[in-house]
């Protein structure tokens, strides 16, 4: 083990106390950690270029002070105290909070700055829920088996330099083929390989669009409810966001034209509205294409929940229907792979291609060649749409069994949207409920649920007059839970909210 100290041979201190001063401030400002081993004296005399014997002394005078002990035979260890202060390595004083610094304080760009006012009014996890399994997918229904069959073959390739280095800011080129294909039979979506960008997540992807195409005060709509990394993603790039209100057919179009000034883009969600489930019907999606057209802006599409439908004949991505090119297509493979895969992608208007490759050449301009060569044969031989096939039945029979079970014990005393998409829920508790004992009976009974606060506006009134918050309104997961699980928890819940010293 390696451990560096400052040691100043001219200074007239004794180097043992130099070793055992320097040792203190480490475990002082966390640097080393309670009951974690320290070098072995030998190899801290040999990293600093002493000898073991004033290690030694040094260790002996660290022991004598309670800050370390001796396990013969295992060697050193920073004691299991907690008594030792604990300093940050920041200067404190500004603000009495450690590790907090004055922004002007900390000399940044202007979109440091943002990036740090919009995560103060929009949290950088508010939209991870660990009681909705993060609205990933289901570890056991995962093809984890393919997946590492795939992963191996990948790495077997023995042609020469095909695992060499490999450079191309849109990522692997059969990927973005396979990925049109899949697209093309499962969305309508039409658009060839150059079209489409492969970033490591949906985050990254909207992050490297926002770089090309907002400037700070720019006018952008978002829906209201709607996905908060979205919402924080704008702000940090210096956007104004106009928050237009939902309804069951997703974005207000009658709210977004009474947007008197130019607009640089609008964002929607429209296979699965996040967080109400609302799917956008064909008319809208044709009328939301005629406004940008007429407001001359762009459309991102953020195809979130469009795998998982139950019930309804899937709506066409409005990017297949989109004839003046200004659709900017945003998915990932969160909800059908995630852990197994961490891949976004965008398909992009012609017109966008060549800024945003010159744009990801800086940010993110290698990509792992072996996991998309795995993700490559995985979709081109079927196996994705065979999992998805398989696993839409097991989610919709558990999305059936929740509703199920939240209208037999609550009856009209619960509001269920109905989600035709998606791998959770929206559902309204009455006002003769007390928010907080919803949430506290929650957890007790391990229901998965969790509040819509983050969801809505947090910065400022409204542009568009939409309500700022619904009371009693949560969020219910069911993909990642069985259907016994679910009838027994949220009966469970109903037995503890329906009491009458609970309502």
């Amino acid at each position: 083990m390696d451990f560096q100290l400052p040691l100043d041979q001219t200074c007239g201190k004794p180097i043992y106390r130099q070793i055992s001063e320097g040792i203190r401030a480490a475990i002082a400002n966390g640097r080393l950690r309670p009951l974690e081993k320290l070098p072995s004296t030998r190899d801290l005399g040999s990293t600093l270029n002493c000898s073991r014997f004033t290690v030694m002394r040094s260790y002996e005078e660290l022991v004598s002070a309670g800050y370390i002990t001796i396990a013969t035979g295992s060697g050193a260890f920073v004691s299991a105290q907690s008594a030792f202060p604990i300093v940050s390595q920041l200067d404190t004083s500004i603000d009495s909070t450690p590790n907090t610094i004055a922004i002007a304080d900390a000399n940044l760009s202007h979109y440091g700055k943002s990036l740090l006012a919009a995560a103060a009014t929009e949290p950088a996890t508010a939209e991870l829920f660990a009681e909705l399994n993060y609205g990933a997918a289901v570890d056991e229904l995962l093809p984890t088996t393919r997946w590492k069959e795939l992963v191996n073959k990948a790495t077997r390739t023995t042609q020469a330099g095909q695992l060499g280095y490999e450079s191309d800011p849109l990522g692997y080129f059969p990927l973005r083929q396979a990925l049109a294909g899949f697209l093309g039979r499962s969305r309508a979506i039409r658009c060839t390989a150059d079209r489409i960008a492969i970033f490591s997540g949906s985050s990254g992807a909207l992050d490297c669009l926002l770089r090309i195409l907002v400037d700070a005060g720019d006018l952008c709509a978002v829906e209201e409810p709607g996905f908060p990394g979205a919402r924080r993603c704008l702000l940090t790039h210096g956007a104004r966001l106009f928050n237009a209100g939902i309804d069951q057919g997703g974005i207000s179009i009658e709210q977004l034209r009474k947007i008197n000034e130019p607009i640089k883009l609008i964002y929607v969600t429209p296979s699965y509205q996040d967080p109400t489930g609302a799917v956008m019907p064909l008319e809208r999606r044709h009328e939301l294409l005629q406004l940008a057209k007429e407001k001359n802006c762009y459309i991102i599409e953020d195809d979130f929940g469009c795998e998982y439908r139950y019930g309804e004949k899937p709506e066409p991505a409005i990017q297949s229907m989109d004839e003046d090119d200004r659709v900017i297509y945003l998915s990932s493979f969160w909800k059908t792979l995630f852990p197994l895969v961490r891949v976004g992608y965008m398909i992009l208007p012609e017109r966008l291609v060549d800024a945003t490759y010159k744009c990801k050449s800086i940010v993110e301009r290698d990509y792992p060649l072996i996991e998309q060569k795995a993700l490559t044969d995985l979709i081109a031989d079927g196996h994705l749409e065979r999992h998805i096939k398989r696993t839409r039945p097991i989610y919709a029979k558990r999305r059936a069994a929740l509703v199920q079970v939240l209208t037999k014990e609550f009856g009209d005393r619960v509001a269920i949207e109905s989600a035709a998409a998606g791998m959770q829920m929206l559902v309204r508790f009455d006002d003769s409920f007390n928010h907080q004992s919803i949430i506290s009976a929650a957890l007790k009974f391990d229901v998965s649920l969790v509040g819509t606060e983050a969801y809505y506006s947090n910065t400022g009134a409204s542009l568009s007059g939409t309500p700022k918050r619904a009371k009693n309104e949560f969020l219910l997961g069911f993909a990642h839970i069985t259907e016994e699980q679910i009838t027994q928890a949220v009966q469970a819940l109903g037995r503890e909210l329906l009491k009458p010293s609970a309502v």
